[in-house]
């Protein structure tokens, strides 16, 4: 997570026309993050004053999300890892079932923290 270098060359090359600033700003990574109603609603509107680059992880939740001060709070590493944009109340117990699939686990956290969820 951030103030990784913008790397200029090679397969995750990011141009100066693309990126200006020399490092990235704090961001999620993969394999899947949450968004509140608000922070994605505060992103599309973003998304319109800035270019597009191929990195989308760094664009939404790193540029997009560093122009809006959208925080960012991890869930604690384990086989689920996620990261949840502009809420705090995200346990990982909730989350993460090791006998479960990951389609299964993510209906799971769909369930708890999605519109209408227990944990919304």
């Amino acid at each position: 997570m951030g103030g990784a270098p913008v790397r200029r060359t090679g397969k995750y090359a990011v141009t100066n026309e693309e990126y200006e600033p020399e490092r990235y700003p704090s961001s999620c990574n993969g394999p899947c993050y949450f968004i509140s109603d608000v922070a994605n609603e505060k992103l599309v509107d973003e998304s319109y004053k800035h270019k597009e680059f191929k990195l989308e992880d760094m664009y939404v939740t790193g540029v997009l999300r560093d122009e809006n001060s959208i925080p960012i709070f991890g869930i604690p590493k384990g086989q689920f890892l996620c990261q949840h944009l502009g809420k705090k109340n995200l346990m990982h117990s909730d989350v993460v079932y090791k006998e479960e699939t990951v389609e299964e686990r993510m209906w799971k956290a769909w369930e708890l923290y999605g519109p209408g969820g227990e944990k919304n």
